[in-house]
């Protein structure tokens, strides 16, 4: 009997051991891949910072050093006439560099999300692609089931903004399409534009963003489908649940 009674206790005690080792070992899994996230949301983030400070000393750097160059030159010229014209270029190429800033700024921090929401932000996005080219930007949209959390709103507002910034340095398109849509409890975003890799590249990943892309998509726990390649223009479908979203 006490045999018996010492074999159970035994087994009972592997079972305890057992299944403390399992929780663990989840524990342990869990703190890995919220480490691997939280990383991947780090080097997202510095890539951002890399690529605004790219557009700040290509863009707002040469146009202030023009600036600089032009009012240096002033008192040089003589002529009333030619000084007001020198004065007025100098003026344009002034509110040149403050819409560089803005743009900058507005990179940086989207103000229009916390003010319009998502969806106005994007469409306004849209507007600024297409005046400065032959760009069509469409957006539609489901009626959604209430207002998305903050850190959902500002990162698929970065995704999306990544995509159109891929198609406009990485292909010649000419039209680009967004759908946010529900669906059995999940929340899509489908992107397409029609063009086709610049310098005879079909690879998506190469150099297109991919990775900032995904390290957003995995932080709100979605699923990312792209195109095998870019011959046909870019194609991608997200997927969240709808939990992780809104509210």
């Amino acid at each position: 009997m006490l045999a018996i009674v010492a074999v159970v206790a035994f087994a009972f005690l592997l079972l305890v051991f057992f299944f403390f080792g399992v929780v663990i070992r989840n524990i342990n899994l869990r703190r890995k891949k919220e480490i691997e996230t939280f990383n991947a949301v780090l080097q997202a983030q510095e890539r951002e910072r890399k690529r605004i400070a790219v557009d700040m000393h290509d863009e707002i750097g040469p146009l202030l050093s023009a600036v600089k160059l032009q009012i240096g030159a002033f008192g040089l010229i003589e002529d009333k006439t030619q000084l007001r014209r020198a004065i007025d270029e100098t003026s344009r190429e002034f509110d040149n560099a403050i819409r560089e800033v803005r743009n900058a700024i507005a990179n940086l921090a989207p103000t229009g999300l916390s003010r319009n929401g998502l969806l106005p932000t994007i469409r306004q996005f849209g507007n600024t692609i297409e005046s400065k080219g032959n760009i069509n930007f469409r957006i539609s949209a489901d009626e959604l089931p209430g207002k998305m959390n903050e850190a959902a709103e500002i990162n698929i507002y970065r995704i999306i903004q990544e995509m159109i910034t891929n198609s406009l340095k990485h292909s010649n398109c000419t039209q680009i399409d967004v759908s946010l849509k529900l669906q059995n409890n999940l929340f899509l975003i489908a992107y397409r534009d029609n063009g086709t890799p610049k310098n005879n590249t079909t690879n998506p990943i190469a150099g297109m963003g991919i990775e900032n892309i995904r390290s957003r998509t995995v932080f709100l726990g979605g699923k990312i489908k792209s195109a095998v390649d870019f011959s046909n223009g870019a194609d991608y479908l997200l997927s969240f649940h709808q939990k992780n979203i809104f509210g």
